[in-house]
């Protein structure tokens, strides 16, 4: 039979973080998420909603679940309306939450669109099941004093060496709050660059919202460089590039 799954929304538009901050993607976003991170900016991802928007021109709506073949016919569509064939995001909410049907929807793309995974990184069994079907995986390392409850030092660490083992290209996120301290950041960065030395590390202050009011200050974020360079880390600092561009 096949499966279905909850999503929220397909949309155009550039991506704003990571390795391939600024190239044109379809982003199709999935609903449900595990995690509750204090600088959420996707608040509409957490749970799978009863419908699902595509933001085409007039836009589409339709009921959740639904089935990975919709959803390719849904990307499809902004092909035409784009004129160009855009790399596909999936993103979330999380996405590795619903495994089952990411192994139905990716290998549609297979070998035809180079496909991003967008995730928190805290389901290893389920990367590991469909590896095969992504091109890069851009993973948040989620630091203690940016969430609500938890710690996932352990979940991050078996993640990365399912990256690694696969030879996946792959970038690593630290969201950084004011609330992240120095010694929380090189513990995490050791756990990184112990599995991975050359991954590319990604600092992104969190943008300011009702949960976070103000990011942290452009002289923190340098020291958090600095730090990181220290350690030997292929580090870089970006801010959410689509916030400041205000697009989705």
């Amino acid at each position: 039979m096949p499966v279905s799954g909850s999503i929220v929304e397909v949309f155009a538009s550039l991506q704003g973080e990571g390795l391939y901050c600024g190239e044109p993607q379809i982003f199709v976003r999935l609903g449900g998420c595990p995690l509750r991170c204090l600088y959420c900016d996707t608040p509409q991802g957490l749970e799978a909603p009863a419908e699902w928007i595509a933001h085409l021109e007039p836009a589409r709506r339709g009921a959740n679940p639904v089935l990975a073949d919709g959803v390719a016919d849904l990307v499809r569509a902004f092909d035409v309306a784009w004129g160009a064939a855009r790399t596909i995001s999936v993103t979330g909410g999380e996405p590795l939450a619903q495994p089952d049907f990411l192994a139905e929807l990716l290998p549609r793309w297979r070998g035809e669109r180079r496909v991003h995974l967008e995730t928190a990184g805290v389901h290893p069994a389920a990367l590991e099941r469909v590896a095969a079907y992504v091109d890069h995986v851009s993973m948040d390392w989620k630091l203690a004093s940016t969430m609500e409850r938890g710690r996932y030092d352990e979940r991050h660490a078996a993640f990365l060496d399912v990256i690694v083992a696969r030879g996946l290209d792959a970038c690593v996120k630290f969201v950084i709050t004011p609330a992240v301290g120095d010694a929380e950041l090189a513990g995490a960065l050791e756990l990184v660059l112990a599995r991975a030395s050359r991954v590319p590390i990604f600092l992104q202050p969190a943008t300011p919202d009702r949960a976070v009011p103000q990011g942290p200050s452009a002289e923190r974020m340098d020291q958090l460089a600095r730090l990181a360079c220290a350690r030997g880390a292929a580090v870089r600092v970006l801010p959410q590039v689509h916030k400041l561009l205000g697009i989705r």
